[in-house]
Parts: C-alpha cells; sequence; structure tokens
C-alpha cells in the first residue's frame, strides 16, 4: 500500500515567502511550491489559494527566522474563512508581540561591502528626488495650462523655459533610474551580507554526521558569490557532498558540497550552527 503524503510550510520573513514541503516515504519528496507572503497571515491565505490549510500553531521562530507548522490539504474554490472576531486586550503593551527579524547583523565584509552600496542608494535617491522637485518647480509659468504664445514678445523667453523644464525633467528620470539600479545593486549585496552572517556564526563547517535521510537543507546554489538559495530534503549524507531529493524520482537529484549548507530542519527545529544541543527538541517531525 502507497504511503500517503503529508505537507509542512516554511515562513521566512527574511525571503518574505512560505515554502510547501511535500513528504512521501516511500517516494518523491522535497519542496512542493514556494509563494510570496510578508507575514504570516500572507502566508495563510496564500496557502489556502494554493490549496492547503494550516493544520497545527506556527512554532518558534528559529534562528534563522523561519517559522513551521503542519499543513493538509483542501478542496479547490474552497472560501477562505472570515476572521474571527477579537476582543480587545485589556493591556495593549502586555499584548504585542515582537515582530520578526531577519538574520543577525555580523561585521563581516560582506556586509561592510552591503552598507557601502546602501549608503550610495539613498544619496543617488535623495539627488534624484531633488531633481524632480527642481524640475517641476522649472514649469511654473505653465501651471493652469498657460499656452505658448507665438507672436507674442514672451514667447521666445516661455520656450527657453519650457526646453530648460523639459531637459531638466529627463535628467531627473534618468537619475531616478540610476539610483533605481544601485538600490537593486545594494540588495543583491545585502542578501550575500546576510548569508555571510550565517556562516560567520558557525562554530564550525557541517559534516557528515551531522545529517540523517529525511532532514531539510537550505543550500547555496550555483555561485558562491550570488544569493541564490534552495530548499531540498536530504536522501543521502555521503562523505564529502549530501545527495538532495531533486524532485524527479532520483533522475535529477542535486548534490551540494557541506560548505554549501546553510541551515538544517529536523522535527520541525532549524538550526544554521552545526553544534547548536539537540536536547528537549520534539521527536515527532511535522510531516508525520
Amino acid at each position: 500500500m502507497t504511503a500517503e503524503a503529508t505537507y509542512q510550510a516554511a515562513f521566512t520573513p527574511a525571503d518574505r515567502e512560505v515554502t510547501v514541503i511535500r513528504d512521501i516515504p516511500a517516494g518523491i519528496s522535497g519542496p512542493f511550491g514556494e509563494y510570496p507572503a510578508d507575514d504570516l497571515d500572507a502566508a495563510e491565505r496564500a496557502l489556502w489559494e494554493a490549496g492547503y490549510a494550516v493544520a497545527s500553531e506556527w512554532g518558534k521562530e528559529t534562528v534563522n527566522g523561519d517559522r513551521w507548522c503542519k499543513l493538509t490539504r483542501i478542496p479547490p474554490g474552497t472560501p477562505y474563512p472570515a476572521p474571527a472576531a477579537e476582543e480587545a486586550p485589556a493591556d495593549t503593551a502586555e499584548q504585542e508581540q515582537p515582530k520578526a527579524t531577519g538574520p543577525t547583523r555580523v561585521d563581516t565584509p560582506e556586509q561592510r561591502e552591503a552598507d557601502r552600496l546602501t549608503k550610495i542608494a539613498d544619496d543617488l535617491e535623495a539627488a534624484a528626488e531633488r531633481m524632480s522637485q527642481q524640475a517641476s518647480g522649472m514649469y511654473g509659468r505653465f501651471q493652469g495650462g498657460q499656452p505658448l504664445l507665438v507672436g507674442h514678445h514672451s514667447y521666445r523667453s516661455a520656450v527657453r523655459d519650457r526646453d530648460r523644464a523639459d531637459n531638466a525633467t529627463r535628467r531627473a528620470i534618468e537619475a531616478g533610474k540610476t539610483a533605481e539600479r544601485a538600490r537593486h545593486k545594494a540588495r543583491q549585496a545585502q542578501a550575500l551580507a546576510d548569508l555571510a552572517a550565517i556562516e560567520a556564526l558557525r562554530t564550525r563547517e557541517w559534516q557528515r554526521s551531522d545529517f540523517q535521510a529525511g532532514d531539510i537543507v537550505r543550500v547555496r546554489d550555483f555561485r558562491l558569490d550570488t544569493a541564490v538559495t534552495g530548499r531540498y530534503r536530504v536522501k543521502r549524507a555521503n562523505v564529502k557532498t549530501l545527495t538532495l531529493d531533486g524532485g524527479g524520482g532520483g533522475m535529477d537529484d542535486p548534490r551540494r558540497e557541506y560548505a554549501r549548507v546553510l541551515s538544517r530542519t529536523r522535527d520541525g527545529v532549524t538550526v544554521t550552527d552545526p553544534t547548536r544541543p539537540l536536547s528537549g527538541l520534539r521527536r515527532k517531525s511535522f510531516g508525520g
């Protein structure tokens, strides 16, 4: 008899996404869908629209910011339940919960480079905004739809003012595009710095004995100078690499060196440092 698939979800505030993990003990298993979500409410709605309902409380935030829960499948098109009415808290200060935060900030070369690029982007955005405001002010004489009066003594000066304002507007637009490119570059650098922080806080490198079949790992994919990562279920721990479930029944299972591992999730608990104690953790997996 074929084992029934079970599902769990991981919400990652830093990536603003929720990932569905499908687990079939005797078959294909691994990541089964990623959906954008800014918070837990958005994550639950995105999961519902994808055909999953949250079937447990969200777990506590892990070291790298993930929160996990169990899922159950629901029929397509099921209406999303209306939120229940909530009583006003007696003491708002006592009811407030800390917001989810991203990776811990660490003074690394990558973080310093991200800070440098962020400062450049901030300055360029501020300059572009000033240029835009200045260009808008140069159209003052044309407010209210004042036309160019051909043959009037003001015609030549009006044309000059219009041309100056148009040129200033074009320069402001180009400055805005330059600022956008700088901001994109700064965000990429910060994503790299976040990964470098995870690696810098490890007390030792990952090794074969740290993994077992069924673990969920987040790893660096492709080049190490990019922030592209992936989540996979471990199929086998080898001497130098992990064999991961690529979702193709073994036809395209990737291998990743231990140096590329960023975190490991087992029994719903995610760790980014292999020496973190495991005593007291739940032994029952969210997957069943």
